[in-house]
């Protein structure tokens, strides 16, 4: 059955390895009357097909041709980070650069500004302690009032961060995941107001096709954010693309 094969392509595309007791469980919540048997020619098909790999008795994963993206953070984003740790100990954070979707955009950005996500309680503090190292630091919620002669360098947007938001720490620093970059992209919030629309699914769409992604995570998050259909519309429309 078609429709078998495609559970299993979900499972695979939602986990890093998963059993065949896994696969038979989700497949049977969706189609209770799913024979063993089924499944198992499936998966089979599927690891022949060049899908799937079996990493051993029981166990698959999907094969895996793309590169998990990952954020090199320069001397400025170091500072930032460093400066936050040692200021606000106990806040919750994350810094990242827009720069870094240039290369998957289609147009040249207007800005190029770093992005320091924190607690809400936070956020004028940090918003303060930044100020000292750079061109200017203002809340997200005054952006637009930002001088353009000033917006043209360096600064820093600081926001509110979510307690749910995906983070990775790498080096000491904490980055926000693929997942997370792409659900932001999807909400109208000033500091990505320059790549939203057609630019910004320009940009997912690059990014799905060089970068894994977990597509659970990024539900959850997006759900969080009031995006769950968005990003369920374009997982539907990566899934029937990607067959």
């Amino acid at each position: 059955m078609k429709v078998i094969g495609s559970y299993i392509r979900t499972i695979a595309e939602n986990n890093d390895t998963f059993t065949l007791n896994d696969a038979l469980r989700y497949v049977r919540q969706r189609v209770p009357h799913a024979s063993a048997s089924t499944v198992i020619w499936n998966l089979h098909y599927l690891t022949n097909k060049g899908e799937l790999q079996r990493i051993r008795r029981g166990l698959y994963a999907k094969t895996n041709h793309k590169k998990k993206f990952s954020l090199i953070p320069d001397q400025s984003l170091l500072e930032k980070a460093k400066l936050i740790d040692q200021k606000l100990p106990y806040t919750r954070y994350c810094v990242w650069n827009v720069a870094i979707l240039q290369d998957y955009a289609r147009h040249q950005f207007i800005a190029t500004y770093d992005i320091l996500e924190v607690e809400k309680e936070a956020l004028d503090a940090a918003a303060e302690i930044l100020a000292d190292i750079g061109p200017w630091s203002v809340q997200e919620k005054n952006l637009q009032s930002l001088p353009s002669a000033l917006a043209a360098k360096r600064g820093t947007v600081v926001k509110r961060l979510l307690y749910e938001a995906p983070l990775e720490i790498r080096d000491g620093v904490w980055f926000p995941k693929l997942e997370k970059i792409v659900v932001d992209l999807l909400c109208d919030s000033p500091g990505l107001a320059f790549i939203q629309g057609t630019e910004a699914m320009t940009i997912i769409a690059n990014l799905l096709n060089i970068h894994t992604f977990n597509w659970s995570t990024a539900s959850r998050y997006a759900s969080r954010r009031g995006k769950k259909k968005e990003i369920e519309d374009i997982y539907s429309n990566y899934r029937q693309n990607d067959q």
